[in-house]
């Protein structure tokens, strides 16, 4: 091992030097403003606990034409008198070398922090830099893992002359096109990739070039995916949030697309205009215009959705081949609509589907919640007591029907929820009565100013129907500081008092936390007009919903059974962990997996054997089972 610094070297370049292939290069922190260029296969690293090491240099610090490895070192290409920028901060070269970066910092002066060519193929792991990664010649290509790309209005990577790039794991923010392909046989792949905030797109793929993105999130203006010009971009799970322009964009080459989410896109949020498009379950939602523009191109889309955007679902300028594609709740009625076995929601049946007195009945045929189920019958009442009164010409006082649900978990709350909407869908108050589930990672966002914009598009998800946060306490953490949970209520109850009849809001959690919730923010209180609390279920309403879920199965409780299991709810301890209906069916699938050892051994196959669960089969820490004894 050869060291740099005081009783060691004066220069790394001197080690460097006099290292041979499979020494390693130890350096004590400081600053060291030098040119190195590492022709060996050695290591290059700070001495452990040695401070920060910083390459320094206005000509390219550090060049690997080697197999070399180097780690734990900030780089950075400085400026000399009178330049704008450096050329590059690292650059590896040369056919065959296949060197390390791991844990290094590289800060440029540039658009371009690293430089691949002349056929180099290096791996580039847990590393930062503030610029691009270039890859030229054919040949060259780069690893990228869990690496951070933080640029200024520079490219992210860069890939061309049949050059190619793999990145896992990595974030790239603040590039004007995060990854920019072209030329034959270029090709990069990106895996669970997270790209923000990119000024014109998040992939642009070009003449011959392949790119293929998977897993990954793409979040700010340029949140775009955009093929032309003979390229191939295959995108599948990519979610693209909050582009100015379109989310997907097919101009020319070929485009497939797979389970992909478009969100709140500035022009249409998938353009297809030429070239051949591919779009299986693809999904477009909260656009200003409309969700898919078709203007040209072969065209097929199959399981395709645009819902809650601002023109139509689908504007159709040109064939294409449509199935089971679904288009609801747009600005714009279209000619797609809802096709034979498109991906929508049960709730789509509409309120047509059951009548109140339908959806009164199936409230009441729930299991215990004796005082829930009067408190909603008499806002039902209320409610159609008012209609009436609108229609004899009387005045009627205004009733918030937005509610407020307290109790422990497993209680029924969100089933009753999806009830409320659908009886007020029947009524004629809602559009639609469907449910939209919400939860605090749904509504708060990790930067500023982007909460108000995500708790709007769930709230927006939502029109027509109930949106119904659970834990909504969450949003205000006793200890929130500048937690942007704040934001979120904020945000939320505005949007509430704006659109308090295309929205009814259900806000649900423990009880205590809920009323320390509903108090801090005046706006809150004025807002929600009632609290329903949902008590715990008693031994023997367990039973009964163990009863139901046995039934639903082909399963029957034996008389002994039943008394057992009643004996067993009982002795439950009753805190926040209790789960209620959810412990009531952990003990069913308990049972099923008991029973279905049991039988196995027996082996007689009984038909009342195998539909008769026994009190052998209840929780191993009820029947003390253990298997010394068999049973």
């Amino acid at each position: 091992m050869l060291r740099v610094g005081p009783g060691g070297y004066p220069s790394i370049g001197k080690a460097v030097r006099d290292a041979r292939d499979g020494d390693a290069v130890e350096i004590v922190g400081g600053r060291y403003t030098e040119r190195i260029v590492l022709r060996k296969a050695v290591e290059v690293r700070p001495v452990p606990d040695g401070g920060t090491v910083t390459l320094a240099h206005d000509v390219t610090p550090l060049t690997l034409r080697a197999s070399a490895t180097v780690r734990g070192l900030t780089i950075v290409g400085e400026l000399s008198s009178g330049d704008s920028f450096v050329d590059s901060a690292v650059v590896i070269e040369g056919a065959g070398v296949a060197p390390l970066l791991e844990s290094c910092v590289v800060t440029v002066a540039s658009p371009r922090a690293i430089w691949v060519m002349e056929g180099a193929a290096p791996v580039v792991r847990d590393c930062s830099a503030t610029g691009g990664v270039w890859v030229g010649d054919r040949g060259s290509r780069v690893e990228l893992t869990r690496c951070v790309l933080e640029m200024d209005l520079s490219t992210g990577v860069y890939v061309s002359d049949r050059g190619q790039a793999a990145l896992t794991d990595c974030r790239i923010t603040g590039a004007d096109t995060a990854i920019n392909a072209t030329d034959r046989d270029t090709a990069v792949t990106v895996v669970r990739t997270r790209i923000e905030n990119s000024l014109y797109d998040a992939v642009h793929v070009k003449d011959r070039a392949c790119v293929t993105i998977t897993d990954s999130q793409i979040h700010g203006k340029g949140a775009t995916l955009e093929v032309e010009t003979h390229g191939t971009l295959v995108a599948d799970d990519v979610v693209l949030d909050g582009a100015f322009r379109s989310g997907i964009s097919v101009r020319g080459g070929e485009g497939r697309f797979t389970r992909c989410r478009v969100v709140g896109a500035g022009e249409a949020g998938v353009w297809l205009g030429g070239g051949r498009a591919v779009l299986d379950q693809v999904e477009v939602s909260g656009g200003r215009v409309e969700g898919f523009y078709v203007g040209g191109g072969d065209v097929t889309l199959t399981g395709c959705v645009a819902h809650d955007n601002g023109a139509e679902g689908f504007q159709l300028r040109t064939e294409a081949k449509i199935t089971a594609c679904a288009s609801y709740a747009n600005g714009k009625d279209d000619t797609v609509g809802i096709q034979p076995g498109a991906p929508v929601p049960p709730e789509m049946a509409g309120p047509a589907a059951a009548t109140v007195e339908e959806l009164l009945a199936e409230l009441a045929a729930l299991i215990g919640l004796a005082e829930v189920k009067a408190e909603v019958r008499t806002l039902i009442d209320i409610i159609t007591v008012g209609q009436r009164r609108v229609a004899a010409g009387l005045k009627t006082p205004p009733l918030s029907r937005h509610l407020v649900f307290t109790g422990n978990p497993g209680t029924g709350k969100t089933t009753v929820a999806r009830l409320y909407g659908r009886i007020l869908a029947a009524l004629g108050l809602l559009d639609r009565g469907h449910l939209v589930e919400a939860a605090r990672v749904d509504l708060v966002a990790e930067y500023v100013g982007h909460t108000a914009v995500k708790t709007k598009r769930a709230f927006d998800s939502a029109r027509g129907g109930v949106l119904f946060i659970d834990e909504a306490y969450a949003l205000s953490p006793e200890d929130s500081g500048r937690d942007f949970g704040r934001e979120a209520i904020d945000t939320l109850v505005k949007l509430m008092e704006d659109h308090r009849e295309q929205v009814v809001v259900i806000v649900a959690g423990y009880t205590g936390e809920m009323a320390r919730f509903i108090a801090s923010n005046p706006g809150l209180e004025s807002r929600f007009g009632r609290t329903i609390e949902f008590p715990d279920y008693s031994a023997d309403e367990l039973v009964r919903i163990t009863e139901l879920l046995a039934g639903q199965h082909d399963y029957t409780l034996a008389e002994r059974t039943r008394s057992d299991l009643l004996a067993y709810y009982a002795q439950m301890e009753r805190d926040e962990r209790f789960g209620n209906g959810r412990a009531a069916r952990r003990t069913f699938e308990t049972m099923v997996a008991e029973h279905a050892n049991r039988v196995a051994r027996s082996g007689t196959g009984i038909e009342e054997e195998l539909t008769t669960l026994l009190p052998e089969d209840l929780p191993d820490e009820w029947t003390d089972r253990s298997p010394a004894t068999g049973g």
